[in-house]
């Protein structure tokens, strides 16, 4: 399986995409690694975030818990680094 992001403005957004991931996977017998899963917050930094997915016959996972990047954390995604905190030094680094 390819890469996938998942955006949303609030938490709720994101349990209601993750639910609808999970039973896109188990429709088309694809399975997701979620120690892969990569969680970026700009509310909760450095934290571990519980999702509650919908119920579905679907759906054998109920929650998803994962961890968010710390706020000096830089990551790689299509080809472009980003930094959580802004800094222009990451830029010249």
């Amino acid at each position: 399986m390819d890469d996938s992001t998942l955006i949303a403005s609030s938490k709720s957004g994101i349990e209601d995409r993750l639910s609808i991931t999970a039973e896109f996977y188990t429709l088309n017998n694809v399975q997701a690694n979620l120690a892969k899963y990569v969680l970026l917050s700009s509310s909760c930094p450095s934290s571990t975030i519980t999702f509650d997915l919908l119920p579905s016959p679907l759906i054998s996972e109920v929650s998803l818990s994962f961890s968010s990047l710390a706020l000096g954390t830089s990551f790689h995604f299509l080809g472009v680094w980003f930094f959580l905190s802004a800094s222009s030094q990451f830029v010249l680094k």
